[in-house]
């Protein structure tokens, strides 16, 4: 026959066991919500460019977020305000780019700026996402696909919410870069798939 004490201690041990899986909840719930909220900034870039919301986009980026382009792409080589720039840094450099001739022709012609759906890595503050964007442009012809470029965010949650702290992206034309930064978002997936913040198969 059991005694008290017996009883007590079994019931200690299925509260610290239901605790813990509380708090196993309660972690795995926090991840998911930093992950959508990942993914709505994320969502947020192609609408925001194309509609001329210049404010809107820049304030995807932290304050000091930098916004680092192909060297060979059109903003690279005189088609925009400070020629030969690779690298925007904070939200009034970015906001300026989007303001400028290059960009501007695009939203007059039609443009669709598409991020594909992002392998996202989170790392507690910051994360990385890896996707492709598609540029889609009208034409007299209809829709052609413009550009198609190799895309890593790499994000931080400010007391904003998360912020792109730099944006990398490069032209998928056989460049080795373009191919390096796919390579790195795939390495960082098997890194940190076993601590359950990789996002893309069960914790």
């Amino acid at each position: 026959m059991g005694t008290g004490n017996d009883s007590n201690a079994h019931d200690a041990e299925q509260s610290s066991a239901v605790l813990e899986r509380l708090n196993r909840l309660e972690s795995r719930v926090d991840e998911l919500e930093d992950l959508v909220q990942i993914y709505q900034l994320l969502s947020l870039y192609g609408p925001s460019v194309d509609s001329d919301s210049r404010p809107e986009a820049s304030q995807l980026w932290s304050e000091e977020g930098e916004y680092d382009v192909d060297p060979r792409g059109v903003w690279a080589t005189g088609a925009a305000p400070g020629a030969g720039v690779t690298v925007w840094q904070g939200r009034e450099q970015i906001e300026a780019i989007l303001g400028g001739p290059s960009h501007q022709g695009r939203i007059a012609q039609g443009s669709a700026h598409q991020v594909s759906f992002p392998h996202v890595s989170i790392d507690g503050d910051t994360a990385v996402a890896t996707c492709y964007q598609t540029l889609i442009m009208h034409g007299e012809s209809g829709f052609r696909i413009d550009r198609q470029t190799a895309n890593r965010w790499e994000l931080v949650k400010t007391v904003e919410g998360w912020r792109v702290a730099r944006r990398t992206n490069r032209l998928l034309d056989g460049s080795p870069e373009a191919g390096e930064l796919l390579r790195r978002g795939v390495a960082e997936s098997g890194a940190n798939r076993g601590s359950g913040r990789d996002m893309t198969g069960p914790g």
